[in-house]
C-alpha cells in the first residue's frame, strides 16, 4: 500500500506541475500576442510614416561626373554615366548619409555593362561594388528586398553634369506601405518598441 500511495502522490505532483506549466505557457502566449498587438497599435502611425518615406529615394551630388538615366527596373532602361560624385543620399532599405559613387554604367533596353562602386560612406549608407555585363539578376544578394543595398525593381530618373541628381520610386516599398495600412508588414521592417 505504501508504494501505491507514493506513486499516487508522485502522479498528483506531476499532474499539478504539468497543469501549471501549460497555464504559464498559455499566459506567456497571450501576453506575447497582446504585447505584439499593443506594439502594432502604438507604432502604427510612426511605422506608416517611415514606410511612406521608404517609397522613394533621392541622391544629390557633385563631381566630375556626366550622365543621364531612365530605368524601369534594373532590367530595362536607357542610361549612361561616368565619373565620381560625392553624394548626399536617401536610398533603398533606409540608407541615409553621404558617400562617394564612382565608375560607369551604360544600358540600352535590356543590355548593359556596369562597374559602379559606392565607398567612403557615412551614416547608414552601405558600401558596394556592382559589376555586370548583360543584365543583372534579381536573385543576387545586392538586390535582396529586405537587406539589399540596391533596389532591382526601382523606377528611376536622373541626370549629371558636374551636379548629380537622381530620383527613384520603389514599388515593393509601396506595396509594403499599402499592406502596412492593414497591419501586415510585407518587408518585416516595422519599428517595434518591444525589444526581443
Amino acid at each position: 500500500m505504501g508504494t501505491i500511495r507514493k506513486i499516487g502522490v508522485m502522479a498528483a505532483i506531476f499532474a499539478f506541475c504539468a497543469v501549471g506549466a501549460v497555464a504559464m505557457a498559455q499566459d506567456e502566449i497571450e501576453t506575447e500576442k497582446s504585447t505584439t498587438f499593443t506594439d502594432k497599435l502604438i507604432m502604427y502611425f510612426p511605422n506608416r510614416l517611415v514606410d511612406l518615406a521608404d517609397t522613394f529615394s533621392v541622391d544629390l551630388g557633385v563631381g566630375t561626373v556626366i550622365g543621364v538615366n531612365a530605368n524601369v527596373t534594373r532590367a530595362f532602361g536607357i542610361d549612361a554615366k561616368y565619373g565620381p560624385s560625392g553624394k548626399m543620399i536617401k536610398d533603398y532599405n533606409r540608407q541615409y548619409g553621404f558617400a562617394l559613387d564612382q565608375g560607369y554604367w551604360a544600358q540600352f533596353m535590356c543590355f548593359g555593362k556596369e562597374s559602379m562602386q559606392r565607398e567612403y560612406s557615412v551614416g547608414s549608407v552601405n558600401d558596394y561594388w556592382l559589376i555586370y555585363t548583360g543584365m543583372p539578376y534579381p536573385s543576387e544578394d545586392i538586390f535582396n528586398i529586405k537587406t539589399g543595398k540596391v533596389d532591382y525593381w526601382e523606377i528611376s530618373v536622373g541626370a549629371a553634369c558636374f551636379a548629380d541628381v537622381r530620383f527613384a520610386v520603389h514599388p515593393i516599398d509601396i506595396a509594403d506601405f499599402v499592406t502596412g495600412l492593414f497591419f501586415y508588414d510585407l518587408k518585416g521592417d516595422d519599428i517595434s518598441i518591444h525589444q526581443d
